[in-house]
């Protein structure tokens, strides 16, 4: 009988051979990259931690880790941060002066931050929404945009209390001041706060909890909202035009029939 032929002699050995080679070199790139991916992972936690825990670290590092989780959805870590002081950390972040790239940065992580439920009621507490609101106004457009987002996820994302402490940081006002500028990409987010402020008055005041005409839809008139829902009828963008419609059948519906 012909002696077995040794694995690699031959076409389809050396495909066979290069195949396994190829193989060994993947599964080591893969365990390369996932130790790596420890390394990293390890250096930016440790990172964030002596940050949060006082130690000098450069506030656009702990941000770019917070980032990095949050890109990720790595709720686990994210846990770590707040419960850490990571969102008292970002406050006196945003309440440093002369700082408007820390604070787009701190802005977009809060905005991303919100858009989980289970923090809201940590960011009231550490007055994190409070100094979000703040960036509304009296900052370079780019702050009060990416601030815009982070009010718009707690209103979408969040429950009367939250909303409240909006209302309370005056952010109704500054919102509102949103569907005057000439920016489609934030006039959007700007009408759907509005939208969900209003949906929360109605909600409590069909609660019983709040008076017949209540705050929010108080304010949104009294601040010249409905004007400038009426106004944004006529807007070329379709998006724009629709959110608008939304709000003036949806809230004052009746009050537009009646007059």
């Amino acid at each position: 009988m012909p002696g077995r032929r040794a694995g690699g002699i031959g076409k389809h050995g050396e495909q066979r051979a290069a195949a396994v080679s190829l193989r060994a070199k993947n599964q080591s790139a893969a365990r390369d990259a996932a130790r790596n991916a420890r390394e990293d992972d390890s250096q930016l936690m440790d990172t964030v931690r002596r940050a949060l825990y006082g130690e000098t670290v450069a506030p656009s590092s702990t941000l770019e880790a917070i980032a990095t989780w949050v890109d990720e959805g790595a709720e686990e870590k994210l846990d770590s941060v707040v419960s850490s002081g990571g969102l008292a950390y970002l406050a006196g972040i945003l309440r440093t002066p002369d700082q408007s790239h820390l604070h787009k940065d701190a802005c977009w992580v809060s905005a991303n931050l919100f858009w989980y439920p289970q923090y809201l009621d940590a960011a009231v507490e550490a007055g994190l929404v409070r100094e979000v609101v703040s960036c509304l106004h009296d900052r370079p457009y780019a702050v009060r945009k990416e601030a815009l987002w982070a009010v718009l996820n707690v209103t979408d994302k969040g429950e009367r209390t939250h909303v409240a402490a909006l209302h309370a940081a005056k952010a109704l006002p500054h919102v509102l001041g949103f569907l005057s500028v000439p920016d489609v990409a934030a006039m959007k987010p700007g009408l759907s706060a509005l939208y969900n402020f209003l949906w929360w008055g109605r909600e409590l005041e069909e609660e019983g909890e709040a008076p017949a005409a209540n705050v929010y839809r108080k304010d949104f008139v009294h601040l010249g909202g409905l004007e400038k829902a009426e106004k944004l009828q006529e807007h070329a963008n379709d998006d724009v035009h629709e959110a608008a419609l939304a709000i003036l059948e949806d809230f004052f519906g009746e009050d537009i029939e009646a007059n």
